[in-house]
Parts: structure tokens; sequence; C-alpha cells
């Protein structure tokens, strides 16, 4: 029912009426998680068509309302895990989701900065693009496959070397072009330190090798 709901919302292009019915479905009392994962997940599916056929202001207040949705289903009943067992769940239902779709607005913002002329533009659209997943700790989703976690740990990382480029160019030119990692050496840190999340197994596969190479160089 809850997946009819939103199709003819979809069907009838009542993108006002279908994020609304996401939220009320999702905060509906005593909703079963796997209806909200169902109706998040259909939800999913019909961003790529929606970003083409109706355009970029569209595709992302449904972003958006997916992420309000999914947010905070990850903990809000982490205090009482030891209390209610079966709550312990609702930690969980949701993190995959939430990730998949803050990884497409994080490649919007990327987007928007290879779009951008003006440095300053450049650097701010990257570093939204790198807060926005880098506040994803992928490492600790249960429901997340290793292999797709591993992906997501890499476009972190990709994201943050990307960012502390910019950093570090920006204080060489105060520094007479001498070379520095002062300006982005938190974002260094932690690259270095996703790197030790990156499943050893993963990297050893034959089909990883040239992707290493590509999304990290000079690492």
């Amino acid at each position: 029912m809850a997946k009819a709901i939103g199709q003819h919302a979809y069907d009838a292009r009542d993108y006002p009426r279908l994020n609304s019915n996401i939220h009320l479905l999702s905060r509906k009392h005593g909703q079963l998680k796997a209806v909200i994962n169902a109706f998040v997940e259909q939800t999913i599916e019909w961003l790529p068509e929606i970003k083409s056929r109706d355009g970029l202001e569209k595709w992302l207040e449904l972003v958006e309302t997916l992420r309000s949705v999914t947010e905070g289903k990850v903990n809000l009943y982490h205090f009482l895990e030891w209390i209610i067992y079966y709550k312990i769940c609702l930690q969980i239902f949701l993190e995959t989701p939430r990730a998949r779709v803050t990884l497409l607005l994080s490649h919007h913002h990327e987007s928007v900065s290879k779009g951008a002329t003006m440095p300053q533009k450049v650097k701010e659209s990257l570093q939204t693009a790198s807060d926005l997943l880098n506040d994803l700790q992928v490492e600790t989703y249960s429901s997340m496959e290793r292999r797709e976690k591993t992906e997501f740990i890499l476009e972190q990382m990709r994201f943050l070397i990307a960012v502390a480029r910019i950093k570090d160019a920006e204080e060489g030119k105060g520094k007479d072009g001498k070379d520095t990692l002062g300006g982005g050496e938190a974002e260094w840190v932690k690259a270095r330190a996703g790197g030790r999340k990156v499943n050893e197994q993963f990297l050893t596969e034959k089909e990883n090798e040239v992707r290493m190479c590509t999304d990290l160089p000079n690492f």
C-alpha cells in the first residue's frame, strides 16, 4: 500500500505530494521498518529519471526528503538497546539507503565544482561533497555489503584528497610556491586513516588494482 501511494504521486509527477507522503509514511506510528525501507528503496530507483526528466530542483528536493526521513533512524534507539531488544533493528535498517542517497548528493556537488569558474566555488563545492560523504561511518554498517562498503571508503578518501590538494595549493601560493602539506593536513590525516579501513582482500583482487591507481593517484 505504501509503495502504491508513492507510485501514484510519481506517475502524476506530483512531487510535492510525493515528498509529503514519504514524510507522513515514515513517521506513521507503528509503521513496520520493512515498509519504510521498501518505499525508500523504491523512491531511490526513481532518482535518475527524475533528474533527467524533471530537472535538478525536483531531484534535490527529493534527495533531501530521503536524507531527512533516513536521518536518526540509525541511532534513534541506541541508548535503549539494553532495555528493548527489538528496537535495535531501527539502528541499521535505513543506514545503507541513506549512504547511497548521500553519495548521489556528493557527486552532485562534485559536478558543480567541475562546472565552476571561480576557485572559491570549486573549493566550497568539493568541501561540501567531502563533508557529506565523510559524515558517514560506513565501516560500522552491518547492513552494507563488504564490497560496497569498501567502495564508499575509497570515495571518502578521494574527496578528502581533492580538498587537501586545493588547500595545499592555496597555502603554497602564500609561501613563494614552496611545497607544503599544512593547508590540507587535516584531510591528509583523515585520508590515511581511511586507508586503514579498506578491506585488504578487496585490494588483492586483480580487477581492483587499476581502480586504486585511478581513484587515489600519488597517495
